[in-house]
C-alpha cells in the first residue's frame, strides 16, 4: 500500500487519518489541535501538494495548492495563518517557501 496518516493517543489506541492511494507524509497540527496539514503525492516520483483534513470521523481532505515539482515538509507558523515548505519546482537545488493560508479555500 501507499504512505497514510495515523494518530495515536496517549492510550496507544490509533486512528488512520488518510485513506487513499496517495503517498501522504510529513503531517502538522495546525495550532486549534483539530486539523493536520500534511503533503500528498500520486506516486513516489509525481508531483506533491499541501492538504489539510479535519480530525473527525469521514473528513474529506482539502487541497491546498496546485504547484508542479515536490512540494513536502510543511511547518505551520504559531497561529496556523501560513506555513513554510520546502520545493524543488524552482530547479535547479530545493527551495523554502513561505504559503499563506488566506490564499487558499478551505
Amino acid at each position: 500500500g501507499s504512505k497514510q496518516i495515523y494518530v495515536t493517543d496517549l492510550s496507544g489506541k490509533v486512528t488512520r487519518i488518510t485513506n487513499d492511494k496517495k503517498v501522504n507524509s510529513s503531517p502538522d497540527w495546525y495550532p486549534d489541535g483539530q486539523r493536520l496539514l500534511y503533503a500528498s503525492q500520486d506516486d513516489e516520483e509525481g508531483d506533491a501538494n499541501f492538504f489539510s483534513i479535519k480530525l473527525e470521523k469521514n473528513a474529506k481532505p482539502v487541497q491546498l495548492t496546485r504547484f508542479g515539482g515536490r512540494n513536502v515538509a510543511p511547518s505551520l507558523f504559531p497561529y496556523g495563518l501560513s506555513f513554510l515548505y520546502s520545493t524543488n519546482r524552482f530547479w535547479p537545488g530545493w527551495d523554502i517557501c513561505r504559503f499563506t493560508l488566506s490564499t487558499a479555500q478551505e
